[in-house]
């Protein structure tokens, strides 16, 4: 099976296949949702990148340096790719009990940048992703809340409460999630003091 990272860097920019049938994640996902975002939504990004950047010097760029290095209408098309294909590959049909492990690892050791994480109230998540030194991760459960865990505490790691939110709502976090940036200046004391190991930060307050 195609590996994300490897989905993410190819330099010929189509519409990827899925690693599970479109209605494998039924009832939680509807397949006429997958139909509707990949097989419409981001088939729309795609093509209309792949007409930008024709006789661009972005042609022959991977996804990730066209969305660091473009701006305006080539870079919503590429980030919107970027977005939709990291949403549907961190889905899996397949149970997990608290997958947190290789997420954060990945992480931790560069493989990604960013990730999505997701269970019930998605409370059990957030404290377990926590546990891991190089990992920041957010619960949000409105738009607003996805941009400033990013904007103030540089969140690594966005995490959703399935059960109380929507297929849109995920979206629509996940656009403003992925948009904010860190804005450092007041923030970056909090975010050093989160790196010091637990048993460290009483002498670091000292």
């Amino acid at each position: 099976m195609t590996s994300l990272i490897n989905i993410l860097l190819i330099m010929t920019h189509t519409l990827p296949q899925l690693p599970y049938a479109e209605d494998a994640l039924a009832p939680r996902m509807s397949k006429e949702t997958i139909e509707y975002h990949h097989g419409k939504h981001q088939r729309t990004y795609v093509d209309n990148l792949n007409k930008l950047i024709a006789g661009t010097p972005y042609e022959n760029m991977s996804l990730e340096e066209i969305i660091v290095r473009a701006v305006g209408p080539i870079f919503n098309n590429a980030a919107q790719d970027w977005n939709h294909t990291f949403f549907f590959f961190t889905l899996s049909p397949t149970p997990k009990s608290m997958p947190s492990g290789p997420l954060a690892e990945a992480i931790e050791n560069g493989e990604l940048e960013r990730g999505i994480a997701l269970c019930g109230s998605g409370e059990g998540m957030t404290m377990t992703l926590n546990k891991h030194q190089g990992i920041r991760a957010g619960l949000a459960w409105e738009p607003e809340i996805a941009s400033l865990i990013r904007r103030h505490n540089n969140a690594n790691i966005i995490v959703f409460p399935a059960r109380f939110i929507t297929n849109d709502e995920a979206v629509a976090m996940l656009d403003a999630y992925f948009a904010a940036q860190f804005e450092g200046g007041r923030h970056e004391h909090r975010i050093e003091k989160m790196a010091i190991p637990c048993g460290a930060a009483g002498d670091a307050a000292k």
